[in-house]
């Protein structure tokens, strides 16, 4: 059965001709990662920097997928045991997935035996390599936290060239002995599992973490159906033929599931736990019976075996959204924007609509590129910025691609020749600890309005205030002819800054600093350049804080004085919403305590030396009061030795009335970093129902709570009408979901929310009662009376409605209906607004 060729992101065919020319020709490979050839933007002095691994071009990337792809599983094919269809993002840490929650991608295959600037060779990973994907160190070099909390080992070559995946080449299909090079380079003493292992030993030791292991899931190659000769996996003296037997596929694979199985029984890694295998190829061709059964079959083999069966398809892949027909537990999404330059931001704006419908996962993408060239780091950014606004940051399992080593390179701020990053490798690194520990922040502009003063103004029309009045089309200049000039902000308080923006017109600088200061007259420098060339700088530097940041130029790069469109500057504003512990330092009550000096407030102190311990009995709860309702959708708790075995993390409103969003019957001490489905609450309890040692109670160091407040909550509410006096409309803003607004029975019909204050927000959630909008709008102003649209829908089928959208300054927010779901009125339950 004759397949066509498609082209697969992590395909190895550009990859191999490369390396052949660059054996016949003795120059290094360098592999361009995108959807065609594409060179990254290199820095004078970068020549090298390029990515190790391939994506697809053109036509592995269209927008919609083939419909000759979309067809069912054929009706005479083995079908798996497949779960029912669910909507919203694939979640973090649940079972289905073998608890994942952040998965970094390790590829392990053979890349021309090139080595790092250290000596390493590229694709073996040691310990020290992996220590800062385990671990989180901070910017004194101390390992602080743990990091990624899973790992995946998959490759693309072999030592000989050949490729895992589905090519169409023969001289690349892979067989019995390469599947065997594979399994046995990952289990190469000191490398690859072996050296995780011994980093996942040394941070849980380090860290003082009990039972701490490291998640992994391994490469399941794709098997070819063109082959005829496999290899013989049966010992029947008679090789595989996958092409006249396509049941010869679900051979080889469980053979080798058996295999990897066998050597991981042998190796007794004390430190990793094996959750399942990953199907390598990105597509799946439903008219190809031998594959489709090779998927289900080592799907439900694994499901035997108590393991997980997961998959990364790329975009535009045709079965990437039919997950549910085959044995495949859980599916992470490629959104491939950062290997397509022609995408912007609503790729990742679709991908995560996709996602939430089809129930996936998201891919974070990026390479040591993104250090040097400013069209990949803001691609990167577009990743971070979108899992915020559109809650896959906490809300949905990921999967992190990393072409090799590039954590390790962030971590050391240099690419693999050695050479430093032109953006900030390190804060890079730091950007992505905190969006996985779902703390992660968007930049805001602390320049934009603010007081601008600069060395001199051409005219007045061109003055320092037009760099900071986030206009593009105006600017500032300064006098012509004078080299030495500059321009600053004022922030109007000290900030954490680490980036600064220079948008610059013809008349750019060739010298000049970026310096920082507290009171406009001693300036620290924290940026330098002669070779500047004009364009957008975007400039990142080690966090200081500052309140004043000046441009200071010395050489101009034409003959004309200095010209800047836009002065932006970033960083963390002071007193700014961030995602905090929202349980520090509240109240806490429980259920019993072993002694006066354990007493449930040790377990919101913030302290990892005091904590929390029940009497000796089950069951034991601890309740910590959130002092008003917020929008929570993750628990941490920090273990001391008696644990619970059994427990529910449960939420309420009152304390009488309790809703589990959690329970587990596994549970293994440590930290336990819970993550679910968001739901708006004040009271948060752990209930303990199975001790781990009968001879002890419950005891935690902490308990945190994570999440975002409500900015609707007890705010002033308006209606165009109420059914009755009770049904007003401040009910559907006083955190009761017992308690509602219902309009009159008439279109159309509106209720709005006065925050108090013009604020920046990007989520509205709607909890309708049974008389839902099936047409609405949710609308923004600033004073009542002009309202602008920011999301409308005709098909709205009621339930809850978590909207997100561009962030937005506004003071009113309003739902605005025009066609009712039912014959009756409308009704929410909860009306809520949270911001970016």
């Amino acid at each position: 059965m004759k397949r066509s060729q498609r082209y697969p992101r992590r395909s190895s065919l550009l990859l191999s001709f490369v390396l052949i020319l660059s054996i016949v020709f003795s120059v290094q490979p360098s592999v361009v990662k995108g959807e065609g050839d594409r060179s990254p933007k290199i820095s004078q002095g970068q020549e090298d920097q390029q990515p190790l691994l391939e994506v697809p071009n053109q036509q592995g990337q269209q927008e919609k997928s083939d419909p000759d792809l979309e067809q069912q599983p054929h009706s005479n094919l083995e079908q798996p045991l497949a779960a029912a269809a669910a909507t919203g993002y694939f979640p973090p840490n649940t079972a289905a997935s073998g608890n994942v929650k952040n998965m970094a991608l390790l590829y392990t295959g053979y890349y021309g035996g090139r080595t790092t600037y250290e000596g390493r060779e590229i694709g073996t990973y040691d310990k020290n390599t992996l220590l800062p994907y385990v671990a989180h160190y901070n910017s004194n070099n101390v390992m602080d936290d743990t990091f990624f909390d899973s790992f995946l080992f998959l490759g693309i070559n072999t030592s000989d060239y050949r490729d895992f995946g589905d090519t169409a080449d023969p001289a690349k299909w892979t067989y019995k002995a390469d599947w065997e090079w594979y399994i046995n380079r990952i289990f190469t003493s000191n490398q690859q599992l072996d050296a995780l292992n011994q980093a996942t030993q040394q941070v849980a030791t380090t860290l003082n973490l009990t039972n701490y292991k490291s998640k992994v899931y391994i490469m399941l190659p794709y098997p070819n159906s063109e082959i005829t000769n496999f290899g013989d996996v049966d010992n029947d003296g008679i090789s595989e033929n996958l092409n006249s037997m396509p049941s010869n596929m679900t051979k080889v694979t469980k053979w080798y599931i058996d295999t990897v199985l066998s050597r991981w029984n042998q190796a007794q890694y004390s430190n990793l736990e094996l959750k399942g295998f990953y199907w390598f190829h990105e597509d799946i061709d439903p008219g190809n019976p031998g594959e489709v059964n090779a998927i289900n079959n080592s799907g439900n083999y694994l499901h035997s075996l108590g393991l997980k069966l997961a998959w990364i398809p790329y975009f535009g892949a045709g079965q990437s959204n039919n997950r549910n027909n085959y044995a495949i537990d859980f599916s992470i999404q490629q959104p491939n924007h950062y290997f397509v330059p022609e995408t912007d931001y609503s790729r990742m704006t679709n991908v995560s609509t996709q996602a939430q419908t089809y129930n996936k996962g998201i891919e974070m993408e990026f390479d040591e590129r993104a250090m040097f060239d400013p069209d990949f780091k803001n691609r990167f950014d577009n990743y971070l910025k979108a899992g915020v606004e559109y809650g896959y940051m906490t809300g949905a399992v990921k999967g992190w691609y990393q072409d090799i080593f590039g954590i390790y390179n962030l971590y050391k701020n240099k690419n693999n020749n050695g050479v430093n990053g032109v953006y900030d490798g390190r804060q890079m690194y730091e950007d992505i600890y905190k969006f996985v520990k779902g703390t992660y922040t968007i930049p805001v502009n602390l320049a934009s309005g603010k007081s601008a003063v600069a060395s001199s103004n051409q005219s007045s029309s061109l003055s320092a205030a037009k760099a900071v009045d986030n206009l593009p089309g105006t600017r500032w200049s300064s006098q012509q002819y004078s080299s030495t000039e500059w321009i600053y902000v004022d922030l109007g308080q000290a900030n954490n800054i680490k980036r600064v923006k220079l948008n610059w017109e013809y008349a750019y600088g060739k010298s000049y600093k970026i310096q920082v200061s507290n009171d406009a007259v001693n300036w620290t420098d924290v940026y330098s350049t002669t070779t500047g060339n004009g364009g957008v700088d975007d400039i990142g530097f080690v966090p200081t804080t500052a309140r004043y940041v000046r441009m200071h130029a010395t050489e101009r790069g034409t003959s004309y004085g200095y010209s800047i469109y836009e002065f932006q500057v970033y960083g963390d504003s002071v007193g700014s919403a961030t995602t905090t512990n929202l349980a520090l330092n509240n109240t806490a009550t429980s259920s019993s305590n072993q002694e006066a000096a354990l007493s449930p407030n040790n377990a919101v102190d913030g302290n990892v030396t005091t904590r929390w311990a029940s009497q000796f009995a089950d069951p034991q709860w601890i309740t910590i009061d959130l002092g008003q309702a917020y929008n929570i959708n993750r628990v941490i708790l920090n273990w001391e030795l008696a644990y619970g075995k059994g427990y529910k993390i449960q939420v309420s409103n009152d304390t009488v009335n309790w809703m589990d969003v959690y329970t587990t019957t596994n549970g293994d001490g440590g930290i336990d970093d819970i993550f679910f489905t968001a739901v708006n609450a004040r009271y948060v309890r752990m209930y303990g129902t199975q001790r781990a040692y009968s001879f002890y109670g419950y005891s935690l160091y902490e308990f945190q709570v994570y999440g975002k407040p409500n900015l609707a909550l007890n705010k002033s509410a308006t209606s165009s009408s109420n059914e009755t006096s009770t049904l007003t409309a401040d009910k559907a803003v006083d955190g009761n979901v017992t308690t509602r607004w219902a309009s009159l029975y008439s279109n159309p019909q509106w209720i709005y929310v006065d925050l108090g204050q013009e604020t920046r927000v990007n989520n509205v959630k709607l909890n309708w009662e049974y008389a839902h909008a099936k047409g609405y709008k949710i609308q923004v102003s600033n004073d009542a009376t002009n309202w602008t649209d920011i999301y409308m829908t005709t098909n709205g089928d009621g339930g809850i409605d978590d909207i997100y959208f561009e962030p937005v300054n506004a003071r009113y927010i309003r739902m605005h209906a025009t066609d009712r779901g039912t014959g009756d009125w409308y009704s929410l339950y909860e009306f809520e607004v949270y911001g970016s």
